[in-house]
């Protein structure tokens, strides 16, 4: 009987959710990782064990009977960068997803291990879970590589398609297995709530943080009572390379898309001196290109004792951290004004130009590279923004 597939994927930052400053949202490929032959055979991903790693499982099996009790195996989970980065911006798989499903042998008693189990050396398998709208019926197939040739599909009748069509919890896929899904799942579950509950829920919100302040709590909890804060004396000359976006800002920008078009947005953003004038915190709001709301919010603070940049990137829209820049990994080059941040997502490594030519307006752009730096997608993301105050 054939295993049905335990296996689903995360998309990440997918078309670029677009952000300004290191608020820009980590970017993936724009291309789809799926490629075929002339006769539709799907090719075997060389570079899998390269893309997010999802989950483990060991020796799981979807009906009470089957399986062999003397031989234990893993099954290792993985998802192209792209498709990871979109599911947790939107919940949902886009088209071109492609998931990897590694199967090794499970060992015990090796070398210092005397309980449990580790994973053996030689790959048993390789099977890929691929979503094609417009080539499978159905939207997705499976292909089970008994080597590295390109192979074609496993038949629809085959009964892994049934399985993941009931038991799947995303689109046909296992996400209830692998618990870094979940979380972006559940958040998207509970953002298409009621307006009006949730419209009950913000007033609510409002109500504790006006007690908070009538019982003597911080009034600058409420961000539009927040002045732009000052530069502490004691702050790192270093920081004045990011001054440039204190204030409120206003412009326009526009992203390349998946499909090859250019989609253009609204941008404004406000920059703001916190933790006492010591760093820089830039928020910024803008729509997606599917249409929602978009905010993040970039931390940039120098540390003078390691003579390091550390900067951080908070997607509140899609809840999650990107550590860019800190002692062991990405940079900050300053040129005159302008400004260049170099950091690393799973697969991509990314450049942010910010090209300022005067206190009123600056230039902000990003580029990617799928292929460590020899290559480069110029432009990924560009805004031009005016101050307003």
């Amino acid at each position: 009987m054939k295993r049905c597939w335990a296996l689903t994927i995360m998309l990440l930052p997918a078309p670029v959710a677009v952000c300004v400053g290191q608020g820009a949202p980590p970017v993936a490929s724009t291309t789809s990782a799926a490629e075929y032959t002339a006769e539709g055979r799907l090719k075997f991903p060389e570079r899998y064990r390269e893309w997010v790693y999802l989950s483990s499982g060991l020796d799981m099996r979807y009906t009470e009977e089957g399986g062999n009790p003397n031989h234990s195996m893993f099954d290792n989970v993985f998802v192209d960068p792209r498709a990871y980065q979109e599911f947790l911006r939107t919940g949902k798989w886009a088209d071109g997803t492609m998931l990897v499903l590694e199967a090794r042998g499970a060992a015990e008693k090796g070398s210092i291990n005397q309980h449990g189990h580790f994973q053996t050396r030689e790959v048993m398998g390789v099977e890929v879970h691929v979503k094609d709208t417009k080539r499978f019926q159905g939207g997705w197939a499976f292909v089970a590589f008994r080597g590295r040739e390109p192979t074609d599909a496993i038949p629809q009748s085959a009964d892994c398609y049934s399985c993941h069509r009931e038991h799947g919890a995303v689109d046909t896929t296992f996400v209830q297995f692998y618990p870094t899904l979940l979380d972006a799942t559940t958040r998207k579950e509970s953002s298409q709530q009621p307006r009006a509950d949730r419209a009950s829920a913000d007033r609510a919100s409002a109500d504790r943080a006006s007690a908070d302040r009538g019982a003597g709590g911080n009034p600058v909890s409420d961000p539009s009572k927040t002045t732009y804060g000052e530069i502490s004396p004691n702050a790192p000359k270093e920081l004045h390379a990011f001054s440039f976006l204190v204030g409120k800002w206003d412009g326009k920008g526009k992203t390349k898309l998946p499909n090859g078009t250019v989609a253009e947005f609204p941008v404004s953003c406000i920059g703001r001196y916190v933790f006492d004038g010591m760093a820089i915190a830039d928020e910024m709001h803008a729509p997606a290109p599917d249409g929602s709301p978009f905010l993040g919010i970039s931390l940039l603070q120098y540390d003078p004792g390691r003579k390091t940049w550390i900067v951080e990137f908070l997607n509140v829209s899609g809840s999650f951290l990107r550590k860019q820049v800190n002692s062991t990994a990405g940079s900050v080059e300053v040129s005159g004004r302008n400004v260049t941040v170099a950091s690393e997502s799973p697969g991509v490594t990314i450049r942010e130009h910010y090209l300022v030519p005067d206190d009123r307006s600056f230039t902000y752009r990003l580029d990617v590279s799928n292929d460590g730096g020899r290559s480069w997608s110029t432009g990924q993301i560009e805004m031009t923004l005016h101050r307003v105050e």
